[in-house]
């Protein structure tokens, strides 16, 4: 067996040094004459372009405005699951069947919370202006609320 040198395309590549006189004249490339002779003439200078995607939703958020946030959603969570349970309990106690109707409940508390959300995020990110994410927001809410409201005209069509 033979011992053969591996050789990457990429060795070939030099990264060049920088530039020490940065005030040269625009005409001239900074470097000296010598080396400016020594260059392989181009047709075109090369640029070098950058993809950015520097999109800005709303206001910078702090962490305290985060956590406010946070605490403010879990504690409407907890009133929003009663009025699940209420919805649940008056659907069956007009001889819904309990299946159906706990899905009515779910689906309104996933509307509260999911509407709930957006608001907050909508009040401390100040993202009233972005259209990108309030329009699937509200429609997003608006199917859940329809959605509720089906799943409750057919639990109050069934009988135990």
């Amino acid at each position: 067996m033979t011992d053969a040198t591996l050789r990457l395309a990429q060795s070939d590549f030099k990264i060049p040094a920088p530039r020490q006189n940065q005030s040269a004249p625009p005409g001239g490339t900074g470097a000296p004459p010598a080396a400016q002779a020594s260059k392989p003439a181009t047709s075109a200078p090369s640029q070098s372009s950058t993809l950015s995607f520097d999109v800005k939703l709303g206001k910078s958020i702090s962490t305290n405005e985060i956590a406010l946030g946070a605490v403010i959603f879990v504690v409407l969570l907890v009133p929003y699951f009663f009025v699940k349970m209420s919805v649940t309990r008056g659907l069956q106690s007009r001889y819904a069947a309990p299946g159906v109707a706990s899905e009515a409940g779910w689906l309104l508390f996933s509307w509260l919370a999911f509407t709930t959300l957006i608001l907050i995020a909508g009040f401390i990110a100040d993202i009233w202006t972005q259209y990108v994410l309030l329009v699937p927001a509200t429609l997003i809410s608006l199917a859940l609320l329809v959605l509720f409201l089906r799943k409750r005209s057919a639990a109050l069509k069934t009988r135990r």
